[in-house]
Order: C-alpha cells, then structure tokens, then sequence
C-alpha cells in the first residue's frame, strides 16, 4: 500500500526528467549487455525449468532454490538491460551498487561455501568469470573514471 502511495504522489510530482549525463563507454555497454541477456536466459530457465537447468548451476540446487536464484538473475538481467538501453552513467549510479553488492556477495559465498562448489564442471569457472566481469562494471560504474565516459 505504502508503494502505491509513493508511487502515486511520484506521479503527481512536477517537473521533468534531469538533463543526460555521459554515455558509457561503448565495451562497458556491449559487456553489460551481454551480461543481462545472460541473467535474463539462465534466471528464466531456472524459474520455468528448474529440473531441467539447475544441473548446470555451479552447486546442487532444489526445485525451490532454483526459482528464488531464477527471480534474482530475472530481476538483475532486467535491471542490466534497462541500464544499457538507458547508456547515461549518471542515471545507472544506482544500479552500479547493486551491481557491485551482487558480485561481492556471490564472490564471498562462493569463498566461503567452496566446498559446495563443483569445481571439476565448467560451470562452475564460467560462474566465476562472469562475477568478475560483473564486479568491475559496478566498480567503475559507481566511481566514474573519466576514461569510462569517453566513447
């Protein structure tokens, strides 16, 4: 109820949208798009199809698990996507910390569960790779270089 509220007196709130920023750098646009059609495949298969493509994850997960890390990669793909078709870094700064807390988060569970971790599959050195391509866009992304900037 209270989102609605919010959301209704956002709607009633004068003004326009800020003035663009600068774009990002056109291998940070290619690498996060490449990063959310992933998010976006792997999470809907998890959640439509749990059985079927929760072998390839990394560790051993339920039907249940599958949907909820499913809805999260859904949410975080949709989310990447939005912020390369939006391509103003100024207005992605949000997601940069999510972004960056995502990688963090999963590269300390993974540390921390290691031995979960199958790491004999290639899934599971897939999975690390693409966290540390995740981390440097959320990086760089929140603290803005200059040389991000230029196209």
């Amino acid at each position: 109820m209270v989102m609605l509220l919010i959301g209704w007196l956002q709607i009633r709130t004068p003004g326009g949208d800020p003035p663009r920023g600068p774009p990002a750098a056109i291998w940070m646009r290619a690498l996060v798009l490449g990063q959310g059609v992933g998010m976006l495949a792997f999470g809907v298969g998890l959640f439509v199809l749990p059985d079927a493509v929760a072998p390839s994850w990394p560790w051993t997960l339920t039907t249940l698990t599958a949907r909820a890390i499913g809805a999260w990669l859904i949410g975080i793909g949709v989310a990447a996507l939005h912020a390369n078709r939006e391509n103003d870094v100024s207005r992605i700064r949000p997601l940069a910390g999510g972004y960056t807390a995502f990688a963090l988060l999963e590269l300390v569970a993974i540390a921390r569960f290691s031995g979960n971790v199958n790491w004999s599959a290639p899934a599971a050195w897939v999975y690390l790779a693409f966290l540390l391509s995740v981390l440097p866009v959320g990086l760089l992304t929140l603290f803005q270089p200059r040389w991000v900037e230029k196209r």
